[in-house]
C-alpha cells in the first residue's frame, strides 16, 4: 500500500500544478506553505516517504519469509509504529482530526504485523532445527552415490495379459 501511494504522490508531482481544480491547488498549498517547499518538492518527498518504508518492508517480509528476518523485522515494524504514534499526537495536538484517522489506521495495522511477528518467535527455533535436518539429509543424499553393482537394472519383462 505504501508503496502505491507513494507512486500516485510521483504521479502526482508530475501533473503540472496549472491542470489542477483552483481549490485543491489552493488547499495544497495552504497545507504546504508553513515548510517554504513547493508542491512539486514536497510531492516528491512525500512519495520517497512512502515508498523506501514499503520497498523495506517488502525485502524484510521476504527475509521473513524464510525465517531469517524475523527480530530485525519487529524493530523496524516497532520504529515506525512509534512513527506513527508520533504523527498521530501531533495531529490531535493540533486539532486536525482529518489527518489523525490514517494515522490510527496504520498504527493499528502496524500493531497487527508486530502481534503477528511475536507469535512466530517460539516456532522459530524448532523450524531453524528442521531447515537444518533438511539441509543435512540433501547432502547426505548428494554424497551417497550407489555403486553399479548395487544397481537394480532395467524392470524385468512383465508377462503380457491376453485380453480378449
Amino acid at each position: 500500500m505504501a508503496i502505491l501511494f507513494g507512486l500516485m504522490s510521483y504521479i502526482l508531482s508530475l501533473v503540472p500544478l496549472e491542470s489542477w481544480p483552483p481549490r485543491e491547488h489552493d488547499q495544497l498549498e495552504q497545507l504546504i506553505a508553513p515548510s517554504g517547499m513547493s508542491v512539486h518538492s514536497a510531492l516528491i518527498i512525500y512519495s520517497l516517504m512512502m515508498i523506501l518504508p514499503g520497498v523495506a518492508l517488502e525485502v524484510m517480509g521476504l527475509l521473513v519469509r524464510t525465517g531469517r528476518g524475523v527480530i530485525p523485522t519487529m524493530g523496524a515494524v516497532s520504529l515506525l509504529s512509534l512513527l506513527m504514534v508520533w504523527s498521530l499526537l501531533n495531529a490531535l495536538g493540533g486539532g486536525q482530526l482529518g489527518s489523525a484517522f490514517p494515522a490510527l489506521g496504520i498504527l493499528i495495522a502496524l500493531i497487527a504485523v508486530l502481534a503477528r511477528l511475536a507469535a512466530t518467535l517460539p516456532a522459530l527455533r524448532q523450524a531453524r532445527i528442521m531447515q537444518a535436518q533438511v539441509q543435512s539429509q540433501y547432502w547426505q543424499s548428494q554424497l551417497f552415490q550407489p555403486d553399479e553393482e548395487y544397481d537394480y537394472g532395467p524392470p524385468p519383462n512383465q508377462p503380457e495379459n491376453d485380453q480378449k
